[in-house]
């Protein structure tokens, strides 16, 4: 992990919250490729899904569904159910800005995307029979897919381009 990335984590604790977001949003646009280091931060990550505190549950939840696509190991399908459980916090906030980042599951292989398309039509199902209540929930899936999708076939054309 180099310095500038390692400053970054080092400043999601910090007490001034314009240095937390501001050091999350550029982690997370880092995340937009496979890193090496994913594996020095996954432990404390899957620990602080479970943190008393909801910036650091939320943020937990979003970095470890862009790190997916780096998970050389495999650990995700150990730790899915807990970033999925995290998607039902009783902060709505906090639930509402993990589910959004789930997407970035489903890039990671087939088999990370068969279990989070599973878990999209539980909850979606779930949402639906909670009416107006749900409707966050569902259009949140149906924008998650969309995001899957048009990236998948952002890839495809990518691919095709190169050959």
């Amino acid at each position: 992990m180099d310095k500038e990335t390692k400053m970054l984590f080092e400043l999601l604790n910090s007490s001034d919250h314009s240095s937390q977001m501001t050091a999350f949003q550029l982690l997370l646009e880092s995340l937009e490729r496979p890193v090496d280091w994913v594996y020095r931060v996954w432990d404390t990550l899957v620990f602080e899904l479970e943190s008393v505190e909801a910036d650091q549950r939320a943020q937990a939840g979003q970095l470890l569904s862009y790190l997916a696509i780096s998970d050389t190991e495999f650990k995700m399908e150990a730790v899915f159910p807990k970033i999925w459980q995290a998607t039902y916090d009783q902060n709505r906030a906090v639930a509402d800005t993990i589910l959004q980042a789930t997407w970035r599951i489903g890039l990671a292989s087939p088999e990370h995307k068969t279990i989070l398309l599973q878990a999209y039509k539980s909850r979606f199902n779930e949402a639906v029979s909670l009416g107006e209540k749900g409707e966050q929930i569902c259009l949140t899936i149906l924008r998650n897919m969309k995001k899957l999708y048009l990236s998948e076939q952002e890839k495809q054309t990518l691919s095709l381009l190169r050959t």
